[in-house]
């Protein structure tokens, strides 16, 4: 009963757990992916970039300047903000012009409800990045967010919360030297790094299928992560297998060189000991059948030792 009470507790806990990691600290913008809201600070890659991937983002703001109602405006650009005052509103503009040297755009101007708001983005991450002029080649690493307040009956507050989302427009170096060893059931993967990229490998995506098709995928984490097991496959059947290095922002590389391989089957000892009629689960249960079925492995195993020699 206490272990249900506490499973009930826990799940009630994580709306309220996952609003606290949104949460920003006064005067700061985070932002979340649609796609990849384990990303902490998220990354814009290429297929975002492209709109192969159709990403969108949610906003989360605080501002410590809240004086109870107004308006917030969400904008974003492809320079920092670096002033408060209305005199630098290209940097977190107050309006729309033609003669700002800063590409920015407007998502958002909302009622000032709390000190504490968010937005979610309708837009897609290629369009907003498409209206500032970024383009997925582009050698700019971030872009910026800032919210202007005006409260009721009072002066604007320009930037009263900013934050970044960084672009990852790299691909990392292919990986090399792709290596199968066959076990019983399973294909164990070995590979190097490889050198001949221009992006930064944060990890791995391993994949295998039946010959012709790769149908199976498995992400590593981190870029001393070369080897894997492949479990679960069919003995003496044919698998393609390849493996591509993934960038910070989960940009892949070419795919490695496709190797393959087929498990096979291993008659181990515990084969042995139950087609000899062993009933044995594990650990020393007594009993005739696993004590004759283990007796009688042993001239059986000689032989199979002599047969060898």
């Amino acid at each position: 009963m206490v272990q249900r009470l506490a499973a009930v507790a826990a799940l009630l806990l994580v709306p309220s757990m996952a609003f606290a990691q949104a949460t920003p600290a006064a005067g700061s913008v985070t932002i979340v992916e649609s796609a990849d809201s384990t990303e902490n600070p998220p990354y814009i890659n290429i297929a975002e970039c492209s709109g192969a991937t159709a990403d969108t983002l949610t906003y989360y703001w605080q501002v410590s300047s809240f004086l109870g109602g107004g308006t917030y405006e969400l904008w974003i650009a492809d320079q920092p903000p670096t002033s408060t005052t209305t005199s630098d509103a290209g940097r977190c503009p107050a309006q729309s012009s033609s003669t700002l040297t800063v590409n920015s755009e407007q998502i958002a101007s909302v009622s000032a409800t709390a000190a504490s708001q968010s937005r979610k983005d309708t837009t897609t991450v290629a369009q907003r990045l498409a209206q500032i002029n970024v383009a997925c080649d582009a050698g700019i690493t971030q872009v910026y967010l800032c919210v202007n307040y005006t409260p009721t009956g009072g002066a604007q507050v320009m930037n009263a919360a900013s934050g970044t989302v960084t672009l990852d427009f790299k691909v990392p170096p292919t990986p090399v030297n792709v290596v199968l060893g066959a076990g019983d059931s399973v294909l164990h993967v070995s590979w190097d790094a490889g050198t001949e990229g221009t992006g930064t490998t944060e990890g791995y995506r391993v994949r295998w299928g039946l010959t012709g098709t790769l149908t199976g995928s498995h992400d590593l984490t981190g870029s001393g992560t070369t080897e894997y097991d492949i479990g679960g496959l069919q003995n003496d059947t044919a698998y393609d297998v390849q493996v591509l290095a993934l960038s910070p922002g989960k940009n892949e590389s070419t795919p490695s060189a496709t190797v393959t391989e087929r498990p096979i089957f291993v008659n181990d000892f515990w084969r042995l000991y139950r087609q000899e009629g062993g009933q044995e689960q594990g650990g020393c249960a007594a009993g005739a059948g696993g004590l004759l079925a283990l007796l009688a492995l042993v001239p059986l195993a000689w032989r199979r030792h002599r047969r060898r020699s």
